[in-house]
This record gives C-alpha cells, sequence and structure tokens, in this order.
C-alpha cells in the first residue's frame, strides 16, 4: 500500500485536484468495499517497491523480450522502467483486471512520468485488459495515454472492442522532462483526460464497459538505445458514487 498523499496537491508535481476532487480516499481505511485499486504511491520507498529485476509488489511485470524495473536514484523516491539497448525490448507492469465503468461508479488513475528520449519509446500509461506487450499493441479494450515510437506526441486514447483509436492530445512529452498523465472515467458516460493538472479532451463513445481492465504502465524501447520511463508517483481507484 501506498501513500495517500498528493506531493503537495499542485497542478507542476502533484496529482491534479481536478481529476481528484472528491475521490473518497478515506474509504480505502473506513469502507474498503467502496473503493478498490492502487492507492496513490509517490515511490518514496522505491527501494520497497523495485529491486533491480522484474517485480513490483501489487504487480504482474512482463518483459517485452528484454527489460527491468529499478529504484530511482531521485530526491523524493521514483522507480524506472528500463530497456536494454535493444529496438522493440522494453518492460511492463499490471495490475489485476480489476476496473470496470459501470453506471454509479467513478475511474481515476494517472502517473508523472519522464522519458529518455521520446520520440524514440513506445508508452502506455492506463487502463488494458492482460497483454504481455501493452506499449506496441494496445489491446482492443483501453482507456489511457500512449506515445508511439518515432513521435513524442502524448496520445488518448477510448476502446471498446476495438474501436476506437489513438488521438493527438496536441501535447508533446519533452525528454528528460516530468509530465503528468492523468483521467477520469464517470461510469459509462464520460472519460476525461488531464495533462499537467488541465482537462485536455473529454470522450463518450467506446467506453469498454464489457471487459474488466488492468492498471497498466509500459514502456518499450524504439531504437537501439536503453531509454528509460522514471515514474515519480501512480495510482488508479475505482470508487462509488450515489445520489449524484
Amino acid at each position: 500500500m501506498g501513500s495517500f498523499l498528493y506531493g503537495g496537491g499542485s497542478f507542476d508535481r502533484g496529482a491534479s485536484p481536478l481529476a481528484m476532487k472528491n475521490v473518497p480516499l478515506e474509504k480505502y481505511l473506513t469502507r474498503p468495499g467502496e473503493i478498490w485499486g492502487v492507492p496513490f504511491d509517490d515511490c518514496v520507498l522505491g527501494a520497497a517497491h523495485a529491486t533491480a529485476g522484474t517485480t513490483l509488489p501489487g504487480f504482474i511485470v512482463s518483459e517485452v523480450t528484454a527489460g527491468y524495473i529499478q529504484p530511482g536514484q531521485e530526491s523524493g523516491g521514483s522507480i524506472v522502467f528500463n530497456t536494454p539497448a535493444t529496438d522493440n525490448n522494453g518492460i511492463q507492469a499490471q495490475t489485476g483486471e480489476s476496473f470496470l465503468p459501470v453506471a454509479n461508479t467513478n475511474i481515476v488513475f494517472g502517473a508523472r512520468i519522464k522519458l529518455t528520449d521520446a520520440d524514440q519509446q513506445d508508452v502506455f500509461i492506463g487502463l488494458t485488459t492482460a497483454d504481455t506487450d501493452v506499449a506496441q499493441s494496445i489491446p482492443n479494450d483501453a482507456i489511457g495515454f500512449s506515445i508511439v515510437d518515432a513521435s513524442a506526441n502524448i496520445l488518448y486514447q477510448v476502446s471498446k472492442d476495438g474501436t476506437g483509436t489513438a488521438t493527438d492530445t496536441k501535447t508533446d512529452a519533452v525528454n528528460a522532462t516530468y509530465i503528468n498523465l492523468e483521467c477520469r472515467v464517470f461510469g459509462t458516460e464520460r472519460v476525461e483526460f488531464y495533462i499537467a493538472g488541465a482537462l485536455v479532451k473529454t470522450v463518450t463513445t467506446n467506453i469498454p464497459d464489457d471487459e474488466e481492465l488492468a492498471f497498466t504502465m509500459a514502456n518499450v524501447a524504439g531504437e537501439g538505445t536503453a531509454n528509460a520511463m522514471t515514474i515519480d508517483w501512480f495510482y488508479a481507484h475505482q470508487f462509488y458514487i450515489f445520489n449524484t
């Protein structure tokens, strides 16, 4: 279990107050049947989360041919998804498939990441069905952000049964620079995407409501160079909302 803190709650460093509005985090302790997922984890205990290998507590870690996770060396904590110096190799981490957009619930998720070489990496942050190489082949049911090798464009995607495509948010990732990627799913009605704390897109179609989804973080090299994804914090919650 990680921290419930928001790293100050600022738009530039912490989780977005807009994305996290009215999320009842206290219910993790008082009424856990009404909220579940991955509590906000600021990776302060990076070494406790990941040794240099292929484990991350609470996640199913898959190598895409080869890759590893290790603690970061930054003040405040971080973890690093490393690739070897081999194209199309990398690593990903998924929770169990425990998230499903349904009426009377919200889902919120996000991560603060930075990339070594943004236009030479395949990256995914979000919800998908279980798969062994999400970054390079996003499953048919997905909600999240992606970056595709050869472009630093940050894309958003909402797809159900293969219907729905990744679309440019008009925001680019910048090398070695943190960016906050967050999303809120309002039942089966709409999905809101936030970048750096600001709402950038609302989607109302192709919301995957017939497949349970896993929170996923993935990084794959897009060239013959070791390109890392550093994660400062991450979270994923689903919770019930009544009388709204």
